[in-house]
């Protein structure tokens, strides 16, 4: 199946509906889904479609490949946006701002039961329950690889694109930008990993060397703690910690030739962003500052 331009994964028009170009109607001309990759695993023994089968002999088990929803905008861009979300997400991550605790914590939202007082959340408890009822659970072993094989797939019915991340799926991304040449920019939101050539997440430097290539920028939110010094709050200090390694990766990135920048929101004046800034009331300021990266560095055509 041949796919349109901008066929956008896991919905990718809806993350930009805020966006500067996107205040007015936006007019789809086709949408659709398909899945990308995959393993194929086969029962020992042999299927006999004319006797009711038994033990399974000979069927077949589909799997590891990815779900992708695609809209196509009239007037659509060369470069599709195919998105990728982080654990305990599915593409419902992607589609709209929402109108276990552990969760609320951890992504910056407050501490249980109280917000943080400048998160750009909604306070009424109809959106906290979409907010929880948005997790999915993950019902097996993660495998960076198996994610890695699809998203590359996708990208080979895609064409040439930007990838975008959130959170966990920032991993695979990393290996998605190094294994498929369509993969033309990379933008991550909050990565929990970065692709060291010696320490970190370690690679091969010959794959290091495929993401200095391309143009990355990687964007973390409001409310996370600066500097060396540890802070009493654990889900705090975890974000301390990987925004210090996000600014290692960058300085290394960029020494070896990468064109990578690594961004505090509230820094370029977009403030109260939580873990979630895709979904977050200012939205609309996250995706107009990622339109104008991609425009400054070529993507968005």
């Amino acid at each position: 199946m041949k796919l349109p331009k901008l066929a956008a994964a896991l919905l990718a028009a809806s993350l930009l509906t805020g966006s500067a170009f996107a205040m007015k109607p936006v007019t789809i001309v086709d949408q659709g889904s398909f899945l990308a990759g995959g393993t194929i695993v086969t029962a020992p023994g042999n299927y006999k479609g004319s006797t009711e089968p038994t033990n399974n002999a000979g069927e077949t088990l589909h799997g590891d490949h990815a779900y992708v929803f695609y809209q196509k905008p009239k007037n659509a861009h060369h470069n599709s946006l195919v998105f990728l979300h982080g654990y305990g997400q599915s593409a419902k991550t992607w589609e709209t701002t929402p109108d276990g605790q552990l969760w609320y914590n951890n992504f910056r939202i407050g501490q249980w039961p109280d917000y943080n007082a400048n998160a750009a959340v909604p306070r009424d408890e109809a959106s906290r329950d979409q907010f929880f009822r948005a997790m999915t659970p993950d019902t097996g072993a993660f495998d960076e690889k198996v994610v890695v094989q699809a998203m590359t797939a996708v990208f080979e019915k895609a064409g040439d694109g930007v990838l975008i991340t959130h959170s966990a799926g920032g991993g695979p991304g990393w290996g998605t930008a190094m294994a498929s040449s369509h993969v033309k920019g990379v933008i991550a939101l909050e990565p929990g990993t970065f692709p060291f050539p010696a320490k970190g997440t370690a690679v091969s430097m010959d794959d290091f060397m495929k993401l200095t290539r391309i143009p990355i920028i990687v964007y973390f939110g409001d409310n996370i703690p600066k500097g060396d010094t540890p802070v009493a709050n654990w889900s705090e200090d975890n974000w301390r910690v990987r925004w210090n390694l996000a600014k290692k990766w960058e300085a290394v990135m960029n020494k070896y030739g990468g064109h990578v920048q690594v961004v505090s929101l509230p820094d370029i004046g977009i403030k109260g962003n939580t873990h979630f800034m895709m979904a977050d009331l200012n939205n609309e300021d996250v995706a107009n500052a990622m339109e104008k990266w991609m425009k400054e560095n070529g993507l968005a055509k």
